[in-house]
């Protein structure tokens, strides 16, 4: 609805008086007539509110139409004033132009005059608005301008400063912006820059069109060079043709930017010395690419740089077998996923398949690498520990068997197959015959060692030996025991008793063949075996465990299930009536994908049937989902399938917990992430109220609104909840305070629901009688966080791998030529003995050079300043006394208060074997 205008008509007449007040509002209905008889009573009601425009007649007792008008200039000097009389002349009309009537009217007989009338009141009323307006908009502009954090400086044809901003005039380092007006702006622009820079200039003056945007140097008032990005448009200033400047202040960008490479070349160095074989990968279409390998890499795989780099890791070291390659991309899936992967492969090396501990390091976002994948060899422990897994399943059989002649039989079996001890033989112990018999034996012992007698259960023989006191007899050559028994083509024996049981003997055809880690291995065996052996006497023992287990599955907090290999529920513990409403009747028998949302049914019944074909019962295949209970509603079930039941059996266990509160809480959480766009410069003013009254393009576009749409709408529209709290305080602080401007970080939100950071620039809007609004110009940081996200990679893959680094290590900064440390990894602090943390700032010399070593040092200190590198044997004083290193030096140019790294590998042992090794060798040459 329009807004409705107020007019004060004035005439000492009473009936046109009221015959105005009923005609007006015919004509405009937006006209309100209020009425009074005279000039002084027309001025109180002025002076008793608002009045939009005044009608007054000329000849008036009292004071005349032209003395009111005067009256009424003096207090309101723009309130449309129009002369309505019928005492019309032009001395009367000149004397009103002249004293600042807005109209002139003659009255007339009929009722038309009064449409005219009312025509020239609202076009008196709409100029007023508009000039207000106007006014209104010209000084919004210029808070715009002078709170921008652009920078806007405005040259003539001579290169003079006519305007600049505040945030120009702080770039170039002047207080006050008017100092600098009338100054060249050439004084600011870096002499390498200066020719380039007046081409645009003239090119901008000639052609009236804008030059684009480029990167140039700045000088400022203190001698500072700066980075700048900007661009020029032709503009009218002050009724002359000029230059328009804008541009933004970029050297922190620079200096983040050069902080990035210093950082990305310590990190090289550090890399290419990793002692572990590691990978640098990125993706292509979805699969890991080589981007880089370190030295060890090469060294273990075999492979020459040029040759690996841009080949798929899967097919540079993974084996093809059908288990490797699946296992491989079930971690590269992992991988992808964001999780820290930490996995023992088996990887293709240079000459042989080996066991990896596989560990993998994310970087996203920087250049074409993803991340990084460390090679850990540990063949050797993987090795054995599948020998201590096989031997569990070898348990497993002991455990099952009937008799002890199948316990015999076994063991005889786990020996040679799992262990790999071909010549092995069980004796058991017979009492009654004072004897120990023989009970099994593995073909090649029966073949190469012939058929063994009986062994006296005491006596001076091994056997008897291992038997009574119960503790392993080793023999690293079997013909020195004191017996007069042959053993044929045996030489190296081990006899382990079997507790009361017996006693195992594994034999080797060569000497020394068994060390510590074998008699531990095949105590476990035997270990197993006297326990197999307990057990066919205890039956009734295993039916008291067998019935706590059942007791422990009935009342565990989790759901324990048993499921044949198409899903078929044939057990489910009673929590399950608890947590989903349904009983173990009702379900057994029941395929338990039916329950299982729809949209999540085929991943579950991908992963079930993962487990049922590869008949895991090592690693867990694990299953979030959402199952319908008994009252209809989806519950959140997070499952573990342990795999295959041992034995015969072609039921899968599988452990399920109700997750749904913990995934409600996940979903919330990612309902408040969002997506960071890059945009430009976005400007908005709002009222006192906090509602929107002008927005760019700028900010509409990157919003995702249109322009119209957000006028009249609450800020809080554009801002977190957080964000417009954190924003009102602000404006109540800088109102309590009086301050006119403020800066502070927010994340403007996007019609789609993203969140794109921003530096807020707002200021109050101009004002003569209190608080009226402010105005806010925000500029995209996106980029200068990512920058600094990079840099804190950066940094954090530095330090993982400093830290990670086997050798003594310490980064070092030169001060006055002494190398003093800058930090230190574990590994020097243990070796050296002190706290890592301790010796930064420290001389190195001071720390571990011994006395007699220092003029040899501050010489090697010389050469490394002046950027040799060094690889050579020094003496240095250690934790446990004065020890011999082999030292090199890793150059680190240009990096901040680091100079480079030092590294201290320990060679004295080395050093010590071969002096002994050449004073072995000079003896000899005496006696020759």
């Amino acid at each position: 609805m329009a807004e409705p205008v107020r007019v004060l008509h004035v005439d000492d007449e009473p009936g046109f008086v009221e015959l105005t007040t009923e005609l007006l509002p015919n004509e405009d209905g937006r006209i309100e007539v209020e009425t009074a008889t005279s000039a002084a009573e027309g001025l109180d009601r002025l002076a008793d509110g608002e009045i939009d425009c005044v009608v007054s007649d000329y000849d008036m007792s009292g004071s005349n139409g032209i003395e009111f008008l005067e009256a009424v200039r003096e207090e309101y000097p723009e309130l449309p004033f129009i002369l309505f009389t019928g005492k019309g002349s032009e001395e009367i009309a000149s004397e009103a132009i002249s004293a600042g009537v807005t109209d002139y009217l003659q009255k007339e007989g009929g009722t038309d005059q009064y449409a005219l009338l009312a025509n020239r009141i609202g076009h008196a009323v709409e100029a007023l608005l508009a000039r207000e307006r106007s006014e209104r908009r010209k000084r919004e502009y210029r808070t715009l301008i002078e709170s921008s954090p652009a920078s806007i400086i405005v040259l003539d044809r001579g290169y003079d400063i006519l305007y600049l901003n505040p945030s120009a005039a702080e770039t170039l380092g002047c207080d006050e912006p008017d100092d600098l007006v009338g100054t060249s702006a050439w004084q600011f622009i870096h002499p390498d820059d200066d020719e380039a820079s007046r081409e645009r200039v003239e090119q901008v003056f000639a052609e009236r069109k804008p030059a684009g945007t480029r990167e140039y140097r700045l000088i400022t008032l203190d001698d500072t060079e700066r980075y700048a990005r900007g661009n020029i448009v032709p503009v009218t200033f002050e009724g002359g043709q000029a230059a328009q400047i804008v541009f933004t202040d970029v050297t922190e960008q620079k200096q983040r930017e050069a902080a990035l490479k210093q950082e990305r070349e310590r990190f090289s160095a550090l890399f290419e010395e990793f002692p572990e074989p590691t990978i640098a990968y990125g993706y292509e279409n979805g699969t890991p690419i080589v981007r880089a390998v370190n030295s060890a890499f090469v060294e273990t795989f075999g492979y020459d740089p040029d040759v690996a780099i841009g080949t798929a890791i899967k097919d540079l070291v993974v084996p093809p077998t059908e288990h490797a390659q699946q296992q491989a991309e079930r971690l590269k899936q992992r991988v992808k996923s964001g999780e820290q992967v930490d996995a023992v492969v088996r990887r293709q090396t240079a000459d042989s398949t080996r066991w990896f501990n596989l560990r993998n390091v994310s970087v996203p976002g920087v250049d074409d690498i993803d991340g990084y994948v460390v090679y850990a060899d540990v063949h050797e422990r993987v090795r054995r520990e599948e020998q201590f897994k096989q031997l569990h399943d070898g348990t497993r059989e002991l455990l099952g068997a009937d008799d002890e002649a199948a316990v015999a039989e076994t063991v005889a079996t786990v020996a040679k197959e799992v262990l790999g001890y071909e010549y092995t033989a069980v004796r058991f112990a017979d009492e009654d015959a004072g004897e120990l018999r023989p009970a099994a034996a593995t073909a090649e012992a029966d073949e190469t060692l012939g058929t063994r007698p009986p062994y006296p259960l005491r006596g001076d023989n091994p056997h008897a030996s291992a038997y009574e006191h119960g503790a392993p007899v080793v023999y690293d050559d079997v013909r020195e025991a004191d017996d007069d028994y042959d053993r044929g083509l045996a030489r190296s024996a081990m006899y382990l008793p079997i507790g009361e049981h017996g006693v195992v003997k594994i034999s080797a055809l060569t000497v020394g063949a068994f060390d510590r880690s074998d008699i531990e291995i095949a105590s476990i065996l035997t270990a197993n075996a006297q326990a197999a052996l307990d057990r066919l006497g205890r039956e009734v023992e295993i039916d008291r465990v067998r019935d706590r287990y059942q007791a422990f599955v009935e009342h565990a907090s989790d759901i324990v299930a048993l499921l044949d290999e198409d899903g078929i529920v044939q057990y489910q513990s009673p929590v399950a009536e608890r947590v989903i409403g349904h009983s173990n009747e009702e379900m057994v028998g029941r395929r338990i994908f039916e329950m299982v949302h729809p949209e999540d049914r085929e991943r579950v019944t991908e992963r079930f049937q993962e487990m049922v074909d590869l008949e895991t019962d090592g690693e867990p295949v694990t299953a979030e989902f959402r199952i319908r209970d008994a009252d209809g509603d989806w519950l959140w079930i997070e499952s573990v399938g342990g795999g295959k039941l041992p034995g015969d059996s072609e039921e899968y266990v599988v452990t399920s917990r109700e997750i749904t509160e913990r995934k409600r809480r996940e979903q919330e959480l990612e309902r408040y992430e969002t997506i960071v766009e890059i945009a430009g410069d976005g400007v908005y003013t709002l009222d006192e109220h906090g509602c929107i009254t002008f927005v760019n393009e700028s900010l509409a576009t990157y919003t995702g609104y249109d322009r119209e749409e957000l006028l009249g709408e609450p800020v809080s529209l554009l801002l977190t909840d957080d964000d417009h709290r954190r924003g009102t305080e602000i404006i109540r602080s800088m109102l309590s305070a009086d301050e006119e401007k403020a800066v502070f970080e927010i994340e403007f939100c996007t019609r789609e629901g993203e969140q794109i950071p921003a530096e807020l620039n707002v200021a109050m809007l101009p004002s003569d009688d209190g608080f009226r609004g402010t105005v806010g110009v925000g500029r995209i940081i996106t980029e200068r966080k990512e920058r600094e996200r990079q840099l804190e990679r950066e940094r954090e893959r530095f330090s993982a791998l400093f830290e990670n680094f086997p050798e003594p290590t310490v980064a070092y900064g030169f001060e006055d030529g002494t190398p003093v440390v800058r930090t230190a990894n574990e590994a020097f602090a243990e070796t050296f003995g002190y706290d890592a943390e301790a010796v930064v700032g420290d001389s190195i010399d001071d720390l571990i050079v011994p006395p007699d070593q220092l003029s040899e040092a501050r010489t090697l200190d010389e050469r490394v300043q002046a950027g040799e590198l060094i690889d050579r044997q020094i003496q240095r004083e250690a934790a446990d006394g004065e020890r011999c290193f082999q030292f090199r030096n890793i150059p680190c140019p240009g990096g901040e208060d680091v100079d480079g790294f030092a590294v201290y590998a320990d060679v004295t042992e080395r050093v010590e074997r071969e002096q002994q090794l050449e004073r072995q060798n000079e003896r000899l040459d005496e006696f020759r």
